[in-house]
């Protein structure tokens, strides 16, 4: 029977026991085991201690001698292994050269920016990293894809209007269409990841392109003294290139000028005032409303147009009634 009435194992030899009263160090560890206490604590199990036992007579914890004996069991070493504890800081340059990654391409995940930058570091930290300076992941808005011959004329439509006061933009007569599609669509949320304030930079945008799905149409219109009703615009039949028979709602020359321009353009444009006071009209660069026959018809009325750069729907402050309306 051992001291304080333990009972002792048969196979533990008591000169294998260490003393457990080893000094703690300054930061309350427990100073590492020698290559000699790891052998006899190995020594110990092989001679059938439990791990409480192994535990109380030497300065390690149960949980410690099972991972000295395994590390032992795996590589047959007794030499300690530093954990490896956290990753290293992350210098200047290389946390310069995540954040290049992240700006040039906004669409790579964690993993992926991991991979591209062949540093030893883990998702984690550059989580941490693209966080504090404010990348965080969003959901990329839709815009009309924007080629280089539409960016040109959009910047000099912008040097033209950028002199124009709020009472010059209140002369003008604001129309668009608005396409209502049926059926299921196939959308795609792109996500990306900006900094903030970069929403609608174009670098960070997700570009939409029309489809030929298209149901339901309707017109309308508004100025700064009043507006016009939803106009739906009529079906009418169409030829395919192929010959067969199709309907689509898309205007011709013919049905803008009798449905839309006639009775609701130019009363609104009158209302408004003339062409001399500055009114202008604004719509997109559709083909039925930059005809040689519209032309005539608009010119014959005295209502301007206002030249308009082409896939430029962020402009039109119409643009934003549609979601609303819908």
């Amino acid at each position: 029977m051992a001291h304080g009435g333990r009972r002792q194992h048969p196979r533990f030899h008591n000169s294998l026991l260490l003393s457990n009263t080893m000094p703690f160090t300054e930061s309350g560890r427990r100073p590492e085991l020698t290559t000699r206490e790891r052998s006899r604590i190995v020594e110990a199990r092989n001679r059938a201690a439990s791990w409480r036992q192994i535990e109380h007579e030497f300065p390690i914890t149960a949980r410690g001698a099972k991972k000295v004996f395994d590390h032992w069991i795996e590589t047959g070493s007794l030499r300690h292994v530093k954990h490896k504890g956290l990753h290293k800081k992350l210098s200047k340059s290389d946390e310069r050269y995540l954040l290049q990654l992240a700006t040039r391409n906004p669409r790579p995940t964690l993993a992926e920016i991991v991979a591209d930058s062949q540093l030893k570091i883990s998702e984690h930290t550059v989580g941490n990293l693209l966080r504090r300076h404010q990348f965080y992941v969003h959901l990329a808005r839709r815009k009309p894809w924007l080629s280089p011959s539409v960016i040109k004329p959009r910047r000099r439509f912008r040097r033209e209007s950028h002199l124009m006061g709020p009472q010059r933009w209140q002369k003008h007569v604001y129309t668009d269409e608005v396409y209502l599609s049926c059926g299921s669509q196939r959308h795609i949320r792109t996500y990306v990841r900006r900094p903030p304030h970069t929403t609608h930079q174009l670098h960070y945008l997700a570009p939409t392109f029309i489809h030929n799905v298209r149901t339901i149409s309707f017109w309308g219109a508004f100025t700064s003294k009043g507006h016009s009703k939803p106009v739906p615009l009529p079906v009418r039949a169409i030829t395919k290139r192929d010959g067969k028979a199709a309907a689509t709602t898309i205007p011709n020359s013919k049905t803008y000028i009798n449905h839309i321009l006639l009775p609701h353009i130019v009363p609104l444009y009158e209302e408004l005032g003339e062409s001399s006071e500055g009114c202008r009209m604004i719509e997109d660069g559709a083909t039925y409303h930059t005809s040689a026959e519209t032309s005539r018809w608009r010119k014959m009325f005295g209502v301007v147009r206002l030249d308009w750069s082409a896939h430029s729907p962020d402009i039109n402050p119409i643009e934003n009634v549609w979601p609303l309306w819908k």
